[in-house]
């Protein structure tokens, strides 16, 4: 049997959707448990009519403590071999768990967990593949680690993924903090650590649905702040493996990009987070501190530049501003080349600066808009060579190829702004 546990909280919108699609699966040998975490809205009637009408349903009612306590709350009572999770504003294709169960009776008690990875879905409906491959594939507990936080096969979702039900009863620690930012990252790497072997099959039959009301899309909060402990201590255990296919240069980097991200949304509001800034900063060096970052691929300036202080990296955007400015005085139109966290990033500053400029501008098309302008894919759009300019908002390693690129295509006006950011060298 396999167990879907749902946390739901405030969905009363969404709900029925994701249900009806776990209850529509070919595949029938499912209990699935809702867990109604505290909900203020219908979401714990809709719950309660579902159990009525189905008897694969159970529902358990409890006080707000987040999806961690949540899950791990239906974990304690499932009944299944096997245990899969579903956010209750997703849902899922027809023939997901029938595909992936295969899985587990092929491989004859080999495979520990199977992914099937998802596609994102916004609003309007529009679809987005974030990963590529299309071949089945089988990793072994430290290959399957440093696939997730190398971010390409699949990450560190635990949605699109089946989990043998005896991996959890190797740890005391799921479900005892309401842990609301990194949890996920953190219980797959103690599961995947334990794992035989990870099998991947290119299903992309979760739809993880980006909405603008959900907490978890409502943009950086100081909360995030919660991953860099999580990765604190995924590092410190890393460190002590001796395996050429550690997963440490990933783990190192995703920690200092969460870190500049949270530095980012306080330092805009800097006299309210004074205080904060300067207590993650010093955090921030502390850990640092303890990790050898040549083995990590990563340079002490880059990390010096990372951890300027708040009055450094103002002084440091101002800088950036005034050129921008005068790059614009001798062009018509600008554009961000990029659509990826730096040219966001960049975006959000120069709406603050009152400095405009006419869209993005990428290599491949992969969306039509961003933070609410176009996105134009320069080998489908004719602009004029003597009026626009590009503003290079990409990581250094991009950067080269970029402007090489434009010039060939006769752009002569090209600034590169990246390394106004410290996601530049991450």
């Amino acid at each position: 049997m396999l167990s879907v546990i749902v946390p739901v909280y405030n969905v009363e919108k969404y709900l029925q959707r994701c249900v009806d699609s776990i209850l529509n699966q070919t595949y029938s040998d499912l209990e699935i448990i809702l867990v109604d975490d505290g909900s203020t809205d219908r979401s714990g009637e809709i719950c309660d009519i579902y159990e009525k009408q189905d008897m694969r349903v159970t529902v358990i009612h409890k006080k707000n403590e987040g999806p961690n306590i949540a899950r791990f709350t239906a974990l304690k009572m499932a009944s299944g071999e096997y245990i899969t999770f579903v956010d209750s504003d997703d849902y899922i294709d027809e023939k997901m768990y029938e595909d992936m169960m295969a899985l587990f009776s092929v491989c004859n008690g080999d495979v520990d967990i199977v992914v099937g990875g998802y596609v994102l879905e916004n609003t309007n409906g529009n679809i987005e593949h974030p990963f590529v491959h299309t071949d089945e594939r089988k990793f072994n507990s430290n290959e399957a680690l440093y696939r997730m936080f190398e971010n390409k096969f699949f990450n560190w979702s635990m949605s699109d993924k089946i989990y043998r039900r005896v991996l959890f009863n190797q740890h005391d620690y799921l479900g005892k903090g309401p842990v609301s930012y990194g949890d996920d990252t953190y219980t797959n790497y103690m599961i995947f650590a334990i794992s035989k072997q990870i099998a991947f099959v290119p299903l992309y039959a979760y739809h993880y649905c980006i909405r603008e009301d959900s907490l978890m899309h409502q943009g950086i909060n100081k909360n995030y702040f919660g991953y860099l402990d999580v990765y604190m201590n995924i590092i410190q255990a890393e460190r002590n493996k001796k395996e050429s296919l550690s997963c440490l240069p990933f783990i190192v980097r995703l920690m200092l990009s969460y870190y500049w991200r949270c530095f980012s949304y306080m330092q805009k509001n800097c006299n309210l987070y004074k205080h904060e800034i300067e207590f993650y900063r010093k955090s921030m060096i502390e850990y640092l501190s303890i990790i050898e970052l040549s083995a990590a691929g990563i340079e002490q300036y880059q990390v010096d530049k990372l951890l300027l202080s708040c009055s450094e990296w103002i002084e440091l955007k101002r800088r950036r501003n005034q050129i921008i400015k005068d790059f614009k005085k001798t062009i018509n139109r600008i554009y961000i080349y990029g659509a990826g966290e730096l040219a966001g990033e960049l975006a959000d500053e120069l709406e603050q600066a009152g400095i405009l400029f006419h869209g993005f501008c990428v290599t491949k098309e992969q969306r039509t808009q961003y933070k609410g302008k176009e996105v134009f894919c320069i080998n489908h759009t004719s602009l004029e060579k003597e009026n626009v300019g590009f503003l290079l908002a990409m990581r250094k390693k991009y950067e080269e190829d970029v402007a090489a690129m434009l010039k060939d295509m006769g752009y002569s006006h090209i600034l590169p702004v990246g390394k106004y950011s410290a996601l530049y060298f991450v």
